[in-house]
């Protein structure tokens, strides 16, 4: 969740005055801030994690674009948008809830109003779009995380990199090469995942290198039911298609003559509900690739894609009010006793509207026990 003060968790679960922001950037720089009247920020493990969509009036038509150098022209501006709390004394407390480029402008011109409505997608979109043009060469024996951001900083040369974490692992002594065509950030993307790593974009608009998550057992915040509830409503279901709890990653590339390189993660808790000889059985996800060159590396990537795949299936999709620090990959606390859900799970998606008259929907997986 994003750093917040105690005060603003204890304000959310109660009567409290919400407020909205849209800042424009040009440049990565400030330049005003408009009153929207409505929207959502969705966040959700996809290449581009987050998008949004908001919408304001403009009653005398000062902000409908008529050229490339207009404010609100897709492709040129960015908005940053934000929500939270105005206290009792006047002071506001907001979080961000990401940077986003203006990708579709729409005006509804009714004649007894002007309406304006856009839609936008995280930084990783300019990446992605910036298809590479020629082969793209990563030489032999380069630090992953040096490979990744050079790769990221030649498509998007102004791109911001918040806390990354260190990692020894290099890529294979036979040069990669990214063939003209590729979409950079996918190919940064598979990469990252044959070192157990993932990318994306935060709410401040940094671009993140990290480890998979593991999950730990504490609640990052809890939707319960009760006198003090934060649920509104939710829906429960059951399906095992994305659901592995053996994972068998192997490495073979020409230049080991010794044989696949070869790593394993597993469920082996007994305690475990998804224990591999436990009623659920033994569900191999098994993944190949030329880019694993050690042993290390194939069980860390194992382990990665075992803590995303790993938990019962059980999905539940709930209506809440809102915590706009709420992010994917936050663990929370549901309890519904009726529904028999009284666990730990994890955010898979999240839809945050930007004004008070909507709810938050949130879905989740159940959690992983003790693996």
């Amino acid at each position: 969740m994003y750093p917040r003060s105690l005060n603003f968790d204890q304000q959310v679960v109660n009567s409290h005055t919400v407020v909205s922001r849209a800042d424009i950037l040009l440049d990565q720089n400030y330049v005003t801030t408009l009153d929207i009247t409505d929207g959502t920020v969705t966040v959700q493990d996809d290449a581009v994690r987050r998008r949004c969509s908001f919408s304001l009036q403009d009653p005398e038509g000062d902000l409908v674009p008529n050229d490339f150098n207009d404010l609100l022209t897709p492709g040129r501006t960015e908005v940053k948008l934000y929500r939270g709390v105005k206290y009792a004394d006047g002071s506001q407390e907001i979080l961000p809830l990401g940077v986003f480029g203006i990708s579709r402008f729409r005006l509804d011109d009714s004649g007894q109003s002007m309406s304006i409505s856009c839609d936008g997608f995280d930084r990783a979109r300019r990446v992605q779009r910036a298809v590479l043009a020629k082969d793209y060469p990563i030489y032999g024996g380069t630090n992953y995380m040096v490979a990744i951001q050079n790769l990221i900083r030649f498509c998007y040369p102004d791109v911001l990199f918040g806390a990354t974490g260190a990692t020894t692992l290099l890529t294979p002594s036979t040069p990669i090469v990214l063939q003209a065509g590729k979409d950079p950030w996918g190919e940064a993307r598979r990469l990252l995942g044959n070192i157990g790593y993932e990318t994306f974009f935060d709410p401040d608009g940094y671009c993140i290198i990290q480890p998979v998550q593991v999950n730990l057992g504490t609640a990052d915040w809890s939707l319960i039911e009760g006198q003090s509830a934060t649920l509104l409503s939710l829906t429960k279901s059951l399906s095992d298609e994305q659901f592995f709890n053996h994972v068998v990653v192997t490495g073979e590339n020409t230049a080991n003559t010794g044989g696949a390189y070869r790593g394993e993660a597993m469920d082996q808790n007994p305690a475990s509900p998804t224990y591999i000889n436990g009623p659920m059985g033994n569900v191999v996800d098994f993944y190949t690739s030329s880019s694993i060159t050690s042993v290390q590396q194939a069980t860390s990537v194992a382990r990665a894609r075992l803590n995303k795949s790993i938990g019962i299936p059980i999905i539940v999709e709930t209506q809440d009010l809102v915590h706009p620090a709420l992010d994917l990959d936050d663990t929370l606390q549901i309890t519904r006793l009726r529904s028999k859900i009284n666990d730990l799970y994890v955010v898979s998606k999240i839809s945050i509207p930007l004004t008070f008259q909507r709810s938050m929907n949130v879905a989740t997986r159940l959690r992983m026990l003790g693996v």
